[in-house]
């Protein structure tokens, strides 16, 4: 028998040190987001929102046409996400750009308006940005 619990015990180690190093380059964080404060999130974060299970998480970035630092553009373009937003049992998918039009940076819903308030990196000319790099700063605020 006590070689049986060594056994199970030494498998329970290796399971955990193993899934401990091999996570994805996605992320997949959990972070408090309250009224009054934003949060930086990798693709695949997510904030629980105050005094609920809701949730808001980031999804993905669409589309980033932002003109490049490191040129020069007629037009400075416009970098847009998508996040879900879980809330009282049901989803909602909702994108915030950011851009010329302000307004696109806001999605108010129930007691929630979310504000993009940035998105990093910043394109360069040479460089192309692999999905898992980007990161996206939203604010909460009450409606």
């Amino acid at each position: 028998m006590r070689r049986f619990s060594a056994k199970l015990l030494g498998l329970c180690m290796t399971y955990i040190f193993l899934n401990m190093g091999c996570t994805s380059s996605i992320g997949t964080h959990f972070f408090l987001l309250d009224y009054g404060s934003c949060v930086m999130l990798r693709i695949g974060d997510s904030a629980r929102l105050p005094g609920k299970s809701d949730l808001v998480t980031f999804l993905d970035v669409p589309s980033d046409s932002r003109c490049p630092r490191d040129a020069q553009c007629i037009w400075a373009g416009e970098v847009i996400t998508l996040f879900r937003l879980d809330h009282q049992n049901a989803s909602t998918l909702f994108k915030l750009t950011l851009g010329p039009d302000a307004s696109k940076a806001l999605f108010q819903t129930g007691p929630y308006v979310f504000r993009l308030n940035k998105v990093l990196p910043y394109p360069r000319v040479s460089q192309s940005i692999p999905r898992a790099d980007y990161r996206a700063e939203i604010c909460l605020t009450r409606s």
